[in-house]
């Protein structure tokens, strides 16, 4: 059994934002190097001769839902992102 952390920082150059102008969308890009966005994972692991079996509490800081329980058995691949 054993425990993971993993603290990832994220400064984007431009963040891409909207901009409502008379029912129209417009791109805007904001001011270079303004927001850092965090992302954290605690895992409890535990291998079994079937597989590892995991519990994992992630924080995402740019989501609505920040915090994300999750249970598994055998390995995760091919996940189209985190919050799936």
């Amino acid at each position: 059994m054993h425990l993971r952390n993993d603290t990832y920082l994220f400064l984007p150059w431009k963040k891409i934002g909207y901009e409502t102008d008379n029912d129209f969308k417009r791109v805007k890009y904001e001011k270079p190097l303004t927001k850092v966005y965090v992302i954290h994972s605690s895992a409890l692991v535990y291998q079994t001769v079937a597989g590892p079996i995991a519990l994992s509490l992630n924080y995402y800081n740019k989501t609505e839902n920040k915090w994300y329980l999750l249970f598994n058995f055998g390995y995760i691949l091919f996940n189209a992102k985190g919050t799936d």
